[in-house]
């Protein structure tokens, strides 16, 4: 791999990977390191310098330490099976274990420090109305003027060693050896505590939060998913090769009615389960395309790490996976019939959102941000025009890839190589945020005028975060079928071509017709759509489709078709297209079926413009006068 870090100056004679994957042991001449996965040295101490940690009655020792007077290197390292615990062997002879102690983890205004193997220190900021942090919380607060900042609680577990904590979407929680503890910050005094989620004998070793819902592995390797609220494990997700002791948080994921896990058994596909049931995730597919409930690699390659959309339904539910390339791809959960979309290459970390739909991602010494990342299945030509790039002068200057840790309400936190914490304001993101709440709300004329005031403020050229906001209007309106922003969001784009399109949608009489023609212009394939013409009895529409798809012999066996009930017309009209074609071509006809039906035609029967061209007419004119099908007139808005 790349280098990352610069080494011990000894030779480094022992290495360690901790069960959760996030961190490792290190081990060189009289010499102990701990460091997070980028290989940032967290920690370093000597044995001889280590602090003993015994019980209050000395029954139980957290850390042992054997003679070690005399210097020499660790040979040998293992971490128990919930990754509290590393036996340490030295040169000399001597073993000792050692507990961590002092890991932090953030979110937002929440930070959570392990002071001792049952004990725990928890701050919380708190922002008053007028922008300066107050205090509050219970007791151990800081005093004097530092109490109006910051909140801090200890929380003790008795004799129950914390196993494995988590931190985020405003939730605390703490695993001990026989409960789970959930907290409300800056409600530290009254948890909600549930038993019986673990046995002592296989307790948890990772835990990763969801809005809703946490998951979590065991070293049995059962993955389970519970609710805060309830405590009740709602499923346990299963599926065959399965290796839940191999999952990280890089390899699960969480959302409010999903879990998306990688199969190590493959590497080339992800299992997305319903949190509910933990059945596979119901998808639309064509015939037999792969298990149910899978997402696969397009290329085949192998899948590294997984992320899931935080905001909206299962329906808009969005999958984001790295291969060993680098490589970002993006594909909707519930829709098999899409192939993944890739979004960048050399991405080193991403992250989604918290409270939008936007992604973010660190890509070759950039920091890029799509505010509509599945702007690509509506269409394709506005996905450069909504990515954005962070200005990040430090990110680019820095030689070792930075992680995202966070990004909610417009601002990005990284962590980078050398271990500071970076955080990076996004105006866009807090744009569209406003943009996407419109939208949800109905409120068409507001979007369009928060465009234009951002157009203004921010500029209008493209790179402009107004031009970006704009591409992003003109995908949150061809999602919900709304042609008359579409149309303003392409017109201030200076897309022409999109602008007469949807003016051509306008004239489309029929609400179905309608729906069919901007499913094609959203790229789902042609034999779909023509279904969905066919399902709403739209013959002449489905036909005409298949004519400007140049599919000449699907067009006059659906004309047949219709002719078997006595209807001559769409027979005549895929006839003279024909002639026209090959006409302008300069070709005689070729195809048998077609010269099969015009021997057919009966005696004396010509195909005059004029008369073609009436019935052309006719046919539209059934599609004006036909009754509402299955989708109502206000799910198409003009």
């Amino acid at each position: 791999g790349n280098k990352s870090q610069r080494g011990p100056v000894t030779p480094v004679t022992s290495v360690r990977w901790r069960p959760d994957g996030e961190s490792f042991a290190v081990g060189t001449f009289d010499l102990l390191l701990l460091c997070d996965e980028s290989g940032w040295v967290q920690h370093k101490s000597s044995p001889n310098a280590m602090r003993v940690l015994d019980a209050p009655h000395g029954r139980d020792t957290f850390a042992l330490r054997g003679s070690a007077e005399v210097p020499s290197s660790l040979m040998s390292l293992a971490w128990s099976a919930d990754g509290t615990q590393l036996a340490c062997t030295n040169g000399n002879g001597s073993v000792f274990i050692v507990m961590v102690v002092g890991e932090v983890r953030e979110s937002g205004p929440i930070a959570l420090e392990t002071e001792a193997p049952n004990a725990l220190l928890a701050r919380h900021t708190c922002v008053d109305q007028d922008g300066a942090a107050a205090g509050g919380g219970g007791g151990g607060g800081l005093g004097g003027a530092e109490d109006d900042l910051l909140a801090e609680e200890r929380l003790h577990f008795g004799q129950e060693k914390v196993l494995a904590t988590g931190v985020g979407f405003g939730k605390v929680v703490v695993v001990t050896q026989r409960q789970t503890h959930v907290y409300d910050p800056p409600e530290w005094h009254q948890p909600k505590s549930y038993t019986s989620l673990f046995q002592q004998d296989m307790p948890v070793k990772l835990v990763v939060l969801g809005p809703k819902v946490m998951a979590t592995t065991d070293t049995a390797g059962a993955l389970k998913v519970v609710a805060y609220d309830t405590g009740r494990v709602l499923c346990q997700p299963k599926f065959q090769g399965m290796r839940a002791e191999l999952l990280s948080r890089r390899s699960l994921a969480v959302a409010d009615d999903c879990v998306a896990v990688v199969d190590h058994a493959s590497m080339s596909s992800v299992r997305v389960f319903d949190a509910n049931t933990g059945k596979p995730l119901s998808q639309r597919r064509r015939g037999d395309q792969g298990d149910l409930g899978t997402i696969s690699h397009p290329q085949g390659g192998a899948i590294s790490e997984v992320g899931l959309s935080l905001v909206g339904g299962i329906s808009d539910r969005k999958a984001c996976f790295v291969d060993a390339n680098r490589d970002l791809y993006l594909s909707p959960c519930a829709d098999q019939t899409r192939q993944p979309i890739k979004l960048c290459t050399m991405c080193d970390s991403f992250g989604w959102s918290a409270d939008s739909s936007a992604l973010c991602c660190v890509s070759d010494g950039k920091l890029l941000v799509w505010c509509i990342p599945d702007v690509c299945f509506l269409d394709a030509d506005l996905l450069p025009l909504c990515q954005h790039e962070v200005p990040t002068p430090k990110l680019a200057n820095d030689a070792l890839a930075p992680r995202i840790v966070a990004f909610e309400r417009g601002r990005i936190s990284t962590r980078s190589g050398n271990g500071s914490l970076i955080t990076y304001m996004v105006p866009l993101a807090l744009y569209s945020l406003a943009l996407e709440r419109c939208v949800q709300q109905h409120r068409w004329p507001k979007a369009v005028h928060l465009c234009r005031t951002v157009s203004r403020c921010e500029g209008q050229v493209r790179g402009d975060q107004g031009h970006t906001l704009w591409a992003c209007l003109a995908a949150l309106a061809l999602q919900q079928q709304h042609i008359e922003t579409a149309k303003t969001a392409y017109a201030s784009l200076g897309l022409i071509d999109k602008v007469q399109f949807m003016n051509f949608l306008k004239e489309v009489p029929s609400d179905e017709g309608r729906a069919a023609e901007l499913a094609l212009f959203k790229g789902v394939p042609p034999k779909e759509v023509e279904a969905m013409l066919l399902q709403s009895s739209l013959h002449y529409r489905a036909v005409k489709l298949n004519i400007r798809m140049f599919h000449w012999e699907r067009a006059l066996e659906l004309a047949q078709r219709q002719a078997q009930q006595g209807e001559l017309e769409l027979v005549h009209i895929v006839l003279w297209h024909r002639r026209r074609y090959l006409l302008r071509q300069g070709r005689p006809e070729h195809l048998e079926p077609y010269v099969a039906q015009e021997d057919e035609l009966e005696e004396g029967t010509e195909l005059v413009d004029e008369e073609v061209k009436a019935k052309i007419q006719r046919e539209k004119n059934k599609e004006v006068q036909r009754p509402q099908g299955m989708i109502r007139r206000s799910s198409i808005a003009y």
